[in-house]
């Protein structure tokens, strides 16, 4: 998948708050990987648990960063169309 946008490579400039750097698992192609091997029964049943917990923070996020950038891409788009003028006033 070299050369496409993938979203983590853009929304910190959009949602400098948020980034994945927390997460005991960071990388979607790792988890998919883990999550395959919880589905197999080829990891302790201790380790699926820790899994599991790591697949639903890095959902978790993933899905906030989305609600993140809409509402920052949304609230560009608003500007663009609806553009606030403003008002200088000399204090001469």
């Amino acid at each position: 998948m070299q050369g496409l946008h993938h979203l983590k490579a853009f929304f910190p400039t959009f949602v400098p708050e948020l980034n994945y750097n927390d997460l005991e698992i960071s990388d979607g192609e790792m988890l998919s990987i883990m999550y395959m091997q919880c589905l197999k029964n080829s990891v302790p049943e201790e380790q699926k648990s820790r899994i599991y917990k790591n697949l639903y923070a890095y959902c978790r996020l993933d899905t906030l960063v989305k609600i993140k950038l809409v509402d920052v891409l949304t609230r560009f788009a608003l500007l663009f169309l609806y553009p606030v003028k403003l008002k200088f006033t000399s204090s001469n």
